[in-house]
């Protein structure tokens, strides 16, 4: 979708919204709630927002995952290059052809492959288990960058925790990583006369944690055979990268922000503090939200943003601030994020959907300065070609590795319903 498509959609969206504003800023001023009327027509005005906005994000999506690929393409033949002190036009061509044989082989089999093609998977797969690179389960080739590219792709666009913007590392390895915690806002400096002593030193109060390499797996997702023989191969290719990467991506989401740190990811949800205490447990308010910001220090309020679950969001709609005009407002541009309040919003459907007791409803804050998300480079697919083969299907399962850890607990505080 072009540009100025896209801009039609974003002006539609936003006179949406300024409709359903309308009904929102005339019942405040008369001091009243919306009547049931009234409510219901906020109600189909919000869903053709949320139409609207889906259609957006999917072609920017797009959009970003074509050019990211060719990025990664790029990237890739250049690494190789440098490693195999080969030049950038045979790294490319290696790299092509690793990929197209890495195609054969998911869509069609094993028994696909020509000898070079299964040659070049064969030697990169000695390659990968060298290096220590895969996850020790067998009988899976590496996927290459582009293949696996487009898994993480969609992996990122289900949740919310990676478009929040939290601190990304990837490593070639898994090996356990010791990595620093520490909230220094306290810390200042002082004033010495000349010549004076600088008195005594402040250190930073520095923490450790180990970031780890959990493996993640999809499952095994079946593909019926017929449909593998009968359908192109670049259209299979992105049917499986997509299911896979969904299966994935929840997954991720779910333990990046709720995960117990047993096995998988701490979430970010369970170590962050309660930075505002709601007065209700079944109500948020304008004044709540405001003294929500004001509880995280200052120094992290410039690159922060809110995230909640859709159902919040929804609640957070008819929420109007001292002036009678909804705190949530939708973007007027391409590429531009909605806002709560003027700050960034992410939506976070792993996160407390009801607002009801001990919810942990918001969060805001810096969730760059706050989290840390480590991955660790590539992945493995197995096509389990005999297991299913009385059904006439194939299956097909990924592992990868990953692991998270609340850096910065104060970068972002809680929203918590009494």
């Amino acid at each position: 979708m072009e540009y100025f498509q896209r801009q039609k959609l974003v002006d539609e969206r936003a006179s949406a919204w300024a409709e359903a504003v309308e009904l929102l800023t005339v019942a405040a001023n008369e001091g009243r709630a919306m009547s049931t009327e009234e409510n219901e027509k906020h109600e189909r005005l919000c869903a053709q927002v949320d139409s609207i906005d889906k259609t957006i994000k999917s072609a920017e999506r797009h959009a970003a995952i074509d050019q990211r690929h060719a990025e990664i393409d790029a990237e890739n033949a250049e690494r190789r290059a440098f490693t195999t002190g080969t030049s950038i036009e045979q790294a490319r061509d290696e790299v092509r052809d690793y990929e197209e044989a890495f195609t054969t082989y998911a869509v069609q089999g094993r028994e696909a492959l020509t000898a070079e093609q299964r040659q070049a998977l064969e030697a990169r797969l000695a390659e990968q288990r060298a290096q220590g690179v895969l996850t020790g389960a067998g009988g899976g080739y590496a996927a290459p960058a582009g293949f696996w590219s487009k898994i993480t792709e969609t992996m990122l666009f289900y949740g919310g925790m990676m478009e929040v913007g939290v601190e990304t590392i990837t490593t070639n390895t898994g090996n356990p990583l010791s990595w620093p915690t520490n909230d220094d806002t306290s810390n200042t400096g002082s004033w010495v006369g000349e010549n004076a002593d600088a008195g005594t030193s402040t250190d930073v109060s520095f923490g450790a944690r180990t970031l780890s390499a959990h493996i993640l797996t999809s499952g095994v997702h079946k593909v019926s055979l017929s449909y593998l023989q009968d359908v192109d191969p670049v259209a299979a290719e992105g049917f499986l990268t997509r299911a896979l990467g969904r299966r994935n991506g929840r997954a991720l989401n779910t333990a990046l922000t709720t995960g117990s740190g047993v096995g998988r990811p701490y979430g970010i949800v369970n170590g962050l503090s309660t930075g505002k205490t709601t007065s209700s447990a079944t109500a948020i308010t304008y004044a709540e939200l405001i003294d929500l910001e004001h509880s995280v220090d200052r120094d992290y309020r410039t690159n922060a943003r809110y995230m909640m679950h859709d159902l919040i969001l929804a609640y957070m709609r008819k929420i109007v601030d001292s002036n009678g005009m909804p705190v949530y407002q939708v973007s007027y541009r391409v590429g531009e994020p909605d806002s709560i309040n003027g700050r960034p919003l992410v939506v976070n459907n792993d996160m407390d959907s009801t607002v009801a007791t001990t919810k942990k409803t918001v969060a805001f804050g810096d969730f760059r300065s706050s989290y840390v998300y480590r991955t660790v480079s590539g992945g493995q697919v197995m096509r389990l070609t005999e297991r299913y083969a009385e059904y006439g299907q194939v299956g097909f399962v990924t592992f990868s590795r990953h692991d998270g850890l609340v850096q910065d607990s104060s970068a972002v505080k809680l929203l918590v319903q009494a």
